[in-house]
């Protein structure tokens, strides 16, 4: 816990941020995927990994609920870095982009996924992600509903979710994600 709580044990430990500590230890690494699970903390995260975020590409899973408050301001703070944000359709095992009108009532939304363009791009092309505007259509063009309805039915699983498909994303991988 980042707070004290009376009677509990107390122990000091050594914060860095994640732009100090990627420029340490991850350069010329690739990161194609971060999970940030930081009890509310999420903003912080955001704030000393500004460079990290704002140079590269990871997909980044987040909870959007801190305890039991929405944490809505998140999603600007993913956007100014030119973040999209999507959630994951488990029956269809899917991304679909977040509409924090609709969804923000769903109890089932915790985890929300931020990605960048050229990364939804691929997830896209792979079938693992759709936009709201794949669904709309053009003005003037039917709406591809039945186009897209038979996208979802034949889509993959989350395999290649952080790259191309490879023999890691083995089952145990994929249920973890």
């Amino acid at each position: 816990s980042m707070h004290a709580q009376g009677g509990a044990t107390e122990e000091s430990v050594t914060l860095d941020t994640l732009d100090a500590f990627a420029r340490r230890e991850l350069a010329g690494r690739k990161i194609g995927f971060v999970k940030i699970d930081a009890e509310g903390e999420e903003p912080r995260v955001l704030q000393g990994g500004r460079e990290f975020f704002e140079t590269r590409a990871p997909i980044v899973m987040f909870e959007m609920i801190a305890g039991t408050r929405p944490q809505l301001g998140l999603l600007d703070d993913f956007a100014a870095r030119g973040f999209g944000i999507f959630r994951h359709l488990p029956e269809l095992d899917l991304l679909v982009e977040y509409q924090p009108a609709g969804d923000q009532n769903d109890s089932w939304v915790l985890n929300l996924f931020a990605i960048k363009p050229e990364q939804q791009a691929r997830l896209h092309a792979s079938g693992l992600l759709v936009r709201w505007s794949d669904l709309d259509g053009r003005p003037g063009e039917p709406a591809p509903h039945a186009d897209a309805m038979r996208c979802l039915s034949q889509q993959p699983s989350m395999r290649g979710l952080t790259g191309p498909a490879s023999e890691t994303d083995g089952d145990e991988y994929c249920v973890a994600l």
